[in-house]
């Protein structure tokens, strides 16, 4: 099995070669490496991020585990709305390289899938999310019980020279990464999955800046 892995991962890099390199990767990456089923997976989860208010559609991104060497990532500015094979692109999670399409937060979602439980993630800008993020605001369970664990942990982040690794460790913990002024990551073990908890998320958050505006303590009546 591992000899016929090495084999096709050859026969990619050859064709990829000849027919212009990662160019070639991201403009077939639908038809090459996504079944009809995955993309439909991919896009509808897109649509409902945007629709829940979670994601802006040209601002946030979308990721899915492909096998346990790729991911497939929307591009930048891709509409989340309208996701297809050519606003996706395929990312190795064994490599350091740059992908052309792909953001400057590839290191973070390649830290994300080094825990294999990893199969999806939504990186976005939720309103309430922002602002308890700019706030600093504190989410917890003081509002409603048991949201934190739909959640799955939240980790307060500091973006700059942030490595794989680091990310990685975090991710082991927690399955939200608020980064200030940028947004937060959320993952799954599906973009279904990372999507409810970016869900839970900003429910969480919702509650903390309504309570912080009307000057209201946990355990008040």
């Amino acid at each position: 099995m591992e000899t016929f892995k090495k084999l096709l991962l050859d026969v990619v890099g050859v064709v990829t070669t000849v027919r212009g390199g990662d160019e070639y990767i991201q403009a077939r990456v639908g038809k090459a490496f996504l079944s009809t089923r995955e993309r439909k997976l991919l896009s509808e989860a897109g649509k409902v991020a945007v629709e829940r208010g979670l994601a802006l559609t040209a601002a946030s991104e979308i990721s899915y585990r492909v096998d346990y060497l790729r991911i497939a990532l929307s591009v930048v500015g891709a509409d989340l709305t309208d996701l297809d094979e050519k606003s996706l692109v395929i990312c190795p999670l064994d490599k350091d390289r740059d992908v052309p399409g792909a953001s400057s937060r590839l290191p973070w979602y390649r830290g994300i899938y080094a825990n294999q439980e990893a199969g999806g993630t939504l990186f976005a800008q939720p309103v309430y999310t922002m602002l308890a993020i700019g706030a600093d605001l504190q989410l917890n369970d003081d509002w409603v019980v048991g949201v934190t664990a739909e959640i799955g942990g939240v980790a307060r982040v500091q973006a700059v020279d942030l490595t794989r690794d680091a990310i990685a460790s975090l991710a082991e913990q927690h399955h939200a990464l608020l980064f200030r002024g940028q947004g937060a990551l959320v993952w799954g073990e599906s973009p279904a999955d990372a999507i409810r908890r970016a869900a839970a998320l900003e429910y969480a958050s919702q509650m903390a800046v309504l309570a912080h505006q009307s000057g209201l303590q946990a355990g008040g009546v």
